[in-house]
């Protein structure tokens, strides 16, 4: 559940998406704080790509729905999988801070992954609603880009208005 007053973007499988011209090509580290709810099962459907073109095969980072769980693509691969029911929101941070990719989801880290940043070169703008396998029907209650790390509980707390 979103907390009162604030809006979602609703994205509803067929054509619809939005851009963010955003260049993340020369970050050094960076954050990414989302709130995501898929609205159905769909297979290998992103959600949200930082990439250079619309269902780009080569983003720099994908939130993707896959079935019963969210794939986040980093670093050439999917390097994180986690279970996400459809119709609920989640809470997700993404950092990098140099030598290793961390996810928490709604608080919990998942297991760390030691890589670079593949692909970066191809950050040129985040594709709402769309990723590498076509239009997804989901929610995108929030999302965010520091060019820092940022702790995901620093995250968890700005979410709880704290």
């Amino acid at each position: 559940q979103m907390p009162s007053g604030r809006s979602v973007l609703r994205f509803d499988g067929s054509d619809d998406y939005m851009l963010a011209a955003l260049d993340g090509t020369a970050y050094a580290t960076l954050t990414i704080g989302c709130i995501l709810k898929p609205l159905d099962t769909a297979l290998a459907k992103g959600m949200v790509s930082w990439g250079n073109s619309l269902t780009s095969g080569v983003p720099f980072v994908i939130f993707q729905r896959d079935s019963t769980n969210v794939k986040v693509y980093v670093d050439a691969g999917y390097r994180f999988t986690v279970p996400h029911d459809a119709s609920v929101f989640q809470v997700y941070a993404l950092t990098y801070n140099g030598t290793q990719w961390d996810l928490s989801v709604n608080g919990v880290a998942q297991s760390p992954y030691v890589g670079t940043k593949a692909q970066q070169a191809n950050a040129a703008g985040i594709y709402f609603g769309n990723g590498f396998n076509g239009y997804a029907n989901c929610d995108i209650g929030e999302f965010m880009v520091w060019n820092s790390v940022v702790q995901p509980s620093a995250y968890l707390m700005q979410q709880a208005g704290l």
